[in-house]
């Protein structure tokens, strides 16, 4: 099994201790955790997902950063669809399935 933070990783929102919330796109975070998965290059630090989303300048550092957000649903879904793929049908595609899900869980 993998030994990636489990929780959902989100783009950039941090709850703080008070009610008010800051903010950082530039970073991955655990889901309600002020724990840094990530930092994406070619995105303003300290700005609002609504500050960069029409930006052509981060327009390839927040592609990057929604793909490392969801690494752990993408993760999972592979291997359900692994477990669910028969070998003698599909060898090929489970071969590669499990490269990829081992080089992940062992590096």
């Amino acid at each position: 099994m993998s030994k990636h933070t489990s929780r959902k990783w989100q783009i950039g929102h941090v709850p703080d201790s008070g009610t008010e919330e800051r903010y950082n796109a530039a970073c991955i975070y655990a889901d309600d955790e002020d724990k840094t998965i990530a930092q994406v290059y070619g995105i303003y630090q300290n700005a609002t997902l609504s500050e960069i989303e029409n930006s052509p300048q981060c327009a390839e550092g927040l592609a990057n950063a929604r793909l490392i957000a969801r690494s752990p649903e993408m993760y999972d879904l592979l291997s359900e669809i692994k477990a669910k793929l028969d070998p003698t049908l599909y060898g090929t595609l489970h071969k590669k399935i499990s490269a990829l899900l081992q080089e992940v869980e062992e590096g």
